[in-house]
């Protein structure tokens, strides 16, 4: 089984903060715009993949109490996949270095997403996530 994890950001302004991912064939989901997150190390909790994550591709210094799990989802990414998705606020976004990916996306409440080339299951978690 494949376990991955995604940590939907909010910044100090209520923006959701995604990655707009390289466009590289090797990779899932290559030019789209997602979470940021990644896949879990053997021996490795998902809240621990999740904080792991945040500092190697932004340099995000979390703990345990500043993320959440907000929901698990099943085969997103086909059969055989599990994923969980935290959430951590009150992000200072300026602070944030990118190491993986394009871009940061900064997106606020309300925009239109279709704005963005977004990963099928990073719309309907966004679109959840504002009716949450």
């Amino acid at each position: 089984m494949r376990i991955t994890v995604g940590v939907l950001l909010e910044d100090l302004n209520k923006k959701l903060i995604l990655q707009k991912r390289s466009d590289v064939e090797d990779i899932i989901l290559p030019g789209k715009v997602t979470l940021f997150g990644g896949g879990i190390k053997s021996g490795e909790s998902p809240a621990h993949a999740a904080i792991r994550e945040m500092e190697e591709e932004l340099s995000l210094h979390l703990d345990l109490s500043d993320i959440s799990i907000w929901k698990t989802y099943k085969e997103a990414q086909g059969p055989g996949h599990l994923g969980y998705v935290f959430v951590a606020r009150n992000i200072d976004g300026t602070k944030l270095q990118l190491h993986e990916g394009e871009s940061i996306i900064y997106l606020s409440r309300g925009e239109s997403l279709d704005h963005y080339n977004l990963g099928p299951v990073t719309r309907e978690l966004i679109e959840e996530y504002w009716n949450y």
